[in-house]
């Protein structure tokens, strides 16, 4: 029996009561699907049941049942229970048991040791052997000893026990079931043919796949059910994970408050204790001089009364006459002498105490406070909506407010925000915090048409979601809105400037030729700093690579490139070769490599070229030697060049193979008056400085003409000599002026 006892534990835990904790006695099965000894039940029933409305809650998962006529042992009982009893049975049994079970096969009372499916239930030892002596049992019997009993086995054990219930059908199995409504129950052959003609009749087994399908739709509902549980336990877990964490930056900031005020406090402690004691040094000094004086007039006066006293001891008439007016002008003098109590240096009524602040003390009491910030998406709103330029980086924000409409704290996790174009393809964005309660939404639409932006905060639509933005097609029409930069040196005023560049954090880094100097503004046109670290010498070219920015410098051949950080720190110098060099406009490309435009010098030999600084530098040379490159902008995997005394713009590939060119000399559409600074403008198109007719040209980038802006002149929307343009990720166009020494910005 050692070798069954592990599969016997598992089995005897499946079949004991939760109730008695005994193995079951008529086990009844509730619709909840737990099951209990019928006794068990009936008196559970009895003491928390309710007999009036006939029903009770189960024990274990408090589900309400209803009882059949209060009668609890009518009850379902469990036919799977009720058939594994006496297999448990029969691998328990034990030669010192009063009663044994009966042996199908030799039908004794025997300790029982195996089960055998062709004699439908389980047999004792000798009939194992048996079963191997006797050639035709061994060859069609198959019987399995309870030591090798496995779960498998159980089916096919439960099988051999489906028998009919009606009176005298005990050993007929049930092999149909009967569909009828009035009828919904498994029948044997007997039953079929006499009390179910007629009916339509379905074999078990199929009968019991159609209920398996039916069922499994439950369960599968049941699984997603169970998944979204999961999903919730999940969402528990974190978010008691991020309170827990919440709480304790919390108390960090408590922590640091405390010690701020701590340290606060003890600075003004050791402050004020140093007033003290400088009070108290100045005081004691002053009391002790004070002292002194009161003591030398103590002695005087004292001295002149002792002089008095011996005078008249001496009573000579003659020296008390003769000494008369001595004594008279030495009493008047010391008489007249001021009092040292009318000293007004010394401040002999001064009261000294340490006050404190009401004001300060009150605002102890308004240190901080715990926020228990609860977000209400009815109050959140969706603010800040523009019209949106496609192919550009577009923004709105999300303002999270609580129940009591103020500005709160939100999770960031929690805010799902969804933009989905016209054809209902969602949009990718960024959403990040601005400050508290202020989240910003950052999208760079692709195609035109209205836009829908979507915000659920934890599953809930936010107050004015969905929100409706039109994507502008870029090709409309620009608008000056600010200039700045005009005038000469001082400040951040501008002179003859050639190029300029802008950061992803919006600032305009502009090479000041003229002055020798980067200057950086924003674009709103304040003057921010400036810089000409490492002897700037006439920089021509400038832009921003990640946190630095590159500048190309120097005359008569004695160029260089060098790298500052945004506060114009001199990093280093990244090229500055021996020979003849003359760096001008530059640009960056995918991966971070710089090119350059150099100019060539005949007499020396040298070509004018192009320079791609990547980890296998490419140099390309020009289609003509003649020509020297001035400006470039890289897009779309192009580089497109622009030249000095030239009327058309080539574009090469990323390996420096020339492309195309296109532009003409002329003061019409798609002609140039000298070409200048260039920019890709949105997914596919490119700006460029048509310097002298004084505008800018917007091309597709294959060269055909769709538009161009400004005029020559110095008023709002004109432009005297346009010499480089960028475009911010937002779409805004700003455009230096070379002559006009200012950057007007167009949107």
């Amino acid at each position: 029996m050692a070798a069954v006892n592990t599969y016997v534990e598992d089995f005897e835990k499946e079949l004991t009561c939760s109730i008695c904790h005994d193995i079951f006695t008529d086990p009844k099965t509730l619709p909840c699907l737990h099951s209990y000894c019928t006794q068990c039940i009936a008196q559970w029933y009895a003491r928390s049941g309710n007999p009036f409305i006939k029903q009770m809650e189960c024990p274990m998962c408090k589900t309400t049942i209803d009882v059949p006529d209060g009668d609890p042992s009518k009850l379902r009982s469990s036919f799977y229970l009720n058939s594994l009893l006496p297999l448990l049975h029969a691998m328990k049994s034990d030669a010192n048991q009063p009663i044994l079970p009966v042996c199908v096969s030799c039908e004794q009372p025997k300790v029982l040791v195996a089960f055998c499916p062709q004699c439908e239930g389980s047999i004792c030892e000798e009939c194992i052997k048996t079963h191997e002596s006797i050639k035709q049992l061994r060859d069609n019997h198959q019987p399995t000893m309870f030591k090798d009993f496995k779960q498998e086995n159980v089916a096919n054990y439960m099988n051999k026990k489906i028998f009919c219930k009606e009176k005298f059908h005990e050993d007929n199995k049930l092999e149909y079931f009967c569909q009828e409504d009035s009828c919904k129950q498994s029948v044997c052959q007997k039953c079929a043919t006499l009390y179910h003609q007629n009916h339509r009749m379905q074999s078990l087994e199929g009968a019991a796949l159609e209920v398996k399908k039916g069922l499994q739709q439950d369960i599968d509902g049941v699984e997603g059910k169970k998944e979204k549980y999961e999903q919730e336990l999940k969402h528990s877990e974190q978010n008691k994970e991020r309170i827990g964490q919440e709480i304790e930056l919390a108390k960090k900031e408590v922590r640091r408050a405390e010690e701020m005020i701590c340290k606060t406090v003890r600075d003004h402690s050791t402050a004020m204790i140093s007033a003290l004691d400088q009070t108290l040094q100045e005081q004691t000094a002053a009391n002790d001089q004070e002292q002194r004086d009161i003591n030398s007039n103590i002695r005087l006066l004292s001295e002149l009364q002792r002089q008095w006293q011996t005078l008249k001891e001496r009573g000579v008439p003659y020296e008390i006459i003769e000494s008369k007016e001595a004594f008279q002008i030495r009493s008047r003098v010391l008489l007249e002498t001021p009092s040292v109590l009318h000293n007004k240096s010394i401040q002999r009524d001064i009261t000294v105490c340490y006050v404190t602040s009401e004001q300060f003390l009150q605002s102890l009491q308004n240190i901080g406070k715990i926020v228990k910030s609860v977000t209400d998406p009815a109050r959140c709103t969706i603010e800040s909506i523009k019209k949106a330029p496609r192919g550009f980086i577009n923004k709105c924000k999300i303002i999270t407010r609580n129940t009591e409409g103020e500005v709160s704290p939100t999770r960031i996790e929690s805010i799902d925000v969804r933009i989905k174009d016209g054809e209902g393809n969602e949009v990718e964005k960024k959403v990040s915090e601005e400050q508290t309660g202020k989240y910003r939404v950052s999208y760079k639409p692709q195609k035109n048409g209205t836009h829908e932006i979507q915000v659920k905060i934890g599953g809930e639509p936010i107050c004015n979601s969905p929100q409706k933005v039109n994507i502008l097609e870029v090709t409309e029409t620009l608008k000056s809105e600010k200039i700045f930069g005009e005038g000469n040196y001082n400040g951040g005023q501008l002179q003859c400037p050639r190029s300029m560049a802008v950061s992803e954090g919006e600032e305009l880094a502009i090479a000041d030729r003229g002055n020798d100097r980067i200057l950086i503004f924003s674009l709103d046109g304040n003057y921010l700093r400036v810089f000409n670290d490492a002897g700037l010498c006439h920089p021509f070219g400038a832009f921003f690579n990640e946190e630095r920015i590159i500048v190309s410098d120097g005359t008569d051949g004695e160029g260089r490139i060098q790298e500052f950080d945004l506060n114009g720190t001199y990093v280093r110098t990244i090229y500055k070769p021996d020979q003849w060099f003359a760096p001008r406009g530059m640009c960056v490309n995918d991966n971070k490599d710089i090119a350059v435009c150099c100019l060539g010098k005949q007499e020396l030999g040298i070509k004018p070229s192009i320079k791609v600084f990547s980890k296998q530098r490419i140099d390309f040379d020009m289609p003509d030697n003649s020509e020297q490159p001035q400006y470039i902008t890289y897009g779309n995997e192009k580089y497109f060049v622009s030249y000095l005394n030239t009327y058309y713009v080539r574009v090469f590939d990323v390996n420096g193979v020339f492309l195309y060119k296109f532009g003409g000399k002329g003061e019409g559409d798609g002609q140039f008056n000298g070409v200048r600074g260039l920019a890709v403008y949105g997914p596919d198109m490119i700006l460029v400085c048509d310097s002298g007719n004084h505008r800018v040209q917007l091309f597709t980038q294959e060269g055909q003409f769709i538009r161009s802006f400004g005029s020559r002149g110095t008023g709002v929307g004109q432009m005297t000599h346009p010499v480089d343009v960028v475009v911010t990720a937002g779409g805004r166009v700003c455009v230096l002026e070379w002559s006009g020494n200012r950057v007007q910005i167009w949107s």
